[in-house]
């Protein structure tokens, strides 16, 4: 029975005691329910904790309907990272500065995690790429201007 219990539980339907248990098999029944729905709070709550590296604002997804509790458990996991921000931000100023990447061993093991701090480390890469191009257009360009001021003041000097 509790095994019952628990599948209800975990599929977050509502408690149905079959009327016909006996009190031990309904004792059974509403502790597997319990921890059936214990255990997909976690693994959803844990959904939207990982959600947050992969999204940087929040966002339902679509398997989850609004006003459920799921929908609750998503978005709490989702706030509870206060990790995602400061990780999408040394990612990002590894990749501007030049530097190897380097993911903090903490965060080494999470794939969400990993994959937003490549994505980030790859977007300060780019960045550093297009100040480089501009700071070597600029100096083209100054080279140009000096070149033409030099020839005008030859040229007036005849």
């Amino acid at each position: 029975m509790k095994e019952k219990g628990y599948k209800q539980g975990y599929e977050v339907e509502e408690m149905e005691v079959p009327a016909d248990l006996s009190d031990d098999a309904k004792a059974a029944f509403e502790e597997g329910y319990q921890e059936g729905l214990k255990k997909r709070q976690e693994e959803v709550t844990q959904e939207g904790f990982d959600a947050a590296f992969k999204k940087e604002t929040y966002e339902l997804p679509d398997t989850y309907d609004e006003g459920s509790k799921q929908e609750d458990w998503f978005k709490k996991g989702f706030e509870s990272n206060t990790e995602a921000a400061p990780l999408r931000e040394e990612a990002f100023q590894q990749g501007k500065a030049g530097k190897k990447m380097t993911i903090p061993e903490e965060w080494a093991e999470n794939e969400a995690a990993a994959a937003m701090f490549e994505r980030h480390y790859v977007k300060g890469k780019e960045e550093r790429a297009e100040r480089n191009r501009l700071l070597i257009m600029g100096g083209i360009a100054a080279a140009a201007v000096v070149v033409v001021v030099v020839w005008v003041l030859v040229r007036r000097e005849k």
